[in-house]
């Protein structure tokens, strides 16, 4: 029976005969430890830089400030699901109000997923800083998270490629994934698909330049609930 010496001796032979691979092995397991500790925090620090940026932009000024008080008001009454906030034309709805109420209804727990027909400017896709390296064939499937907790976008990018966008059928089916969808379309009486638009909403937010403005947009939404309308004037707001 072999001593307690020559079977340590015997063990030590074992380990000096193991390839110099495995050392170099154990060497780059623990370098890529290291690298991804490294990588998380930087990517943290990275969405709070992001997210810091993104709340910059939406900063209100007084009289914003006022209007977007009165619109949380009036949306607060509602049990809508589905909130489209539609403009007669681009320069009518200011984008950070629909981006902050979006923000503040995730930070209550609510998912929310915020659709962005703005096709021409595609200010939401800059302020999330999406970046859209490729369209899925099925539009229902675009679909991208934002860095910000429960804020989900669909990127105007997307829409735009498609021959014939259909909101009602994105809506329908994600109506069980989230707990709001908002419809951000700053030029609703130019859009050939404003029909759909309407249709796919159950409640409305409206904004307009001017009186005349204001009575078409009215009448394009003819008995749809509408909460609230915005004349871009000096006055405050006033319901529909």
């Amino acid at each position: 029976m072999p001593s307690n010496d020559s079977a340590l001796s015997s063990a030590n032979e074992l380990i000096s005969q193991l390839p110099s691979s495995i050392l170099w092995l154990a060497c780059i397991a623990i370098s890529l430890s290291v690298l991804t500790a490294v990588s998380l925090l930087i990517d943290s620090f990275s969405k709070k830089r992001r997210l810091k940026k993104a709340l910059s932009p939406i900063s209100l000024s007084t009289t914003d400030s006022q209007i977007y008080d009165y619109l949380k008001s009036q949306l607060s009454e509602t049990n809508a699901k589905t909130i489209l906030f539609a403009g007669s034309a681009i320069t009518a709805i200011p984008v950070n109000i629909v981006v902050k109420m979006a923000i503040e209804n995730t930070q209550k727990a609510r998912k929310t997923l915020l659709i962005d027909l703005d096709l021409m400017r595609k200010p939401i896709e800059e302020i999330f800083e999406i970046k859209i390296s490729q369209m899925l064939l099925s539009p229902t499937d675009n679909i991208k998270e934002s860095f910000i907790p429960n804020l989900s976008i669909y990127p105007a990018s997307c829409l735009s490629l498609l021959a014939h966008m259909n909101i009602k059928q994105i809506v329908e089916q994600n109506k069980d994934n989230f707990d709001n969808i908002f419809i951000y379309c700053p030029a609703i009486e130019t859009s050939p698909d404003r029909k759909q638009i309407i249709s796919a909403s159950e409640a409305s937010l409206i904004f307009s330049n001017n009186q005349r403005q204001f009575e078409r947009m009215v009448k394009l939404f003819e008995k749809k609930q509408i909460l609230a309308s915005y004349i871009n004037t000096d006055q405050l707001p006033k319901s529909a």
